[in-house]
């Protein structure tokens, strides 16, 4: 997921967030790894990552999302308001989170 409304992190420096704006930041982590090219296949086919996108431009309380990719697999870390902002109603049409209706 690419969203150009946030600055990529800095390849050569530290980032810092500045958890005094937001001191009930809730961090959620997302993995994937796909063995082989037909298992990435899979995946895409699914609409995972089309639903993740389209749920996430949609959600409220989202600050930033970070995209690490790493071989065959990438993570994604998604910074929220708080835990309260991301599973009532947030992206529940995405059928990854709790509750989801996808």
């Amino acid at each position: 997921m690419t969203n150009s409304s946030f600055p990529p992190p800095p390849t050569d420096s530290a980032y810092i967030a500045h958890l005094w704006d937001y001191p009930h930041l809730t961090v959620a982590i997302f993995g994937m790894q796909a063995h082989t090219p037909e298992g990435y296949a899979m995946y895409e086919a699914a609409g995972i990552p089309k639903e993740m996108e389209e749920a996430l431009a949609h959600a409220k309380g989202l600050l930033c999302v970070r995209l690490f990719q790493e071989g065959n697999g990438g993570l994604q870390l998604q910074y929220w308001r708080s835990h309260t902002t991301i599973w009532p109603g947030s992206p529940a049409k995405c059928r990854i989170w709790p509750g989801g209706s996808g």
